[in-house]
């Protein structure tokens, strides 16, 4: 079955096995990006990977430090590696967990995979 972003914009999903569609990694990115700037928020930088942590598409605003895109892209990593939000960590893992959790940080440098339990 396919899936569809709110207003059919692009299939989310391709046949078969589900997979990511590089459209519709790039319309979340838009749509994120425009979020952000209808909100008159600081410009952000956008990462959406694949199941896998495979960077599908990546959007960083002008005015972003130069910093942003690489905590966005550990953010996504987090969020693949615990199967969770990067917001829902804090809930998930700390206090109670909170050596898992700097464990994973840990292991993230020796595998150079990004990783980065932030809010």
């Amino acid at each position: 079955q396919l899936c569809r972003l709110r207003g059919g914009a692009a299939e989310a999903l391709a046949p078969g096995r589900p997979t990511l569609t590089l459209a519709a990694a790039d319309t979340m990115a838009d749509a994120a990006l425009r979020e952000c700037e209808s909100r008159g928020f600081k410009d952000i930088s956008v990462f959406v990977v694949d199941a896998s942590g495979r960077t599908l598409v990546s959007k960083t605003m002008i005015g972003a430090p130069p910093l942003i895109p690489t905590i966005a892209e550990a953010k996504a990593g987090a969020a693949i590696g615990t199967h969770s939000s990067s917001r829902a960590l804090k809930d998930k893992y700390v206090p109670e967990r909170t050596p898992q959790l700097m464990a994973m940080t840990t292991l993230s440098a020796t595998t150079h995979r990004p990783f980065a339990a932030v809010p």
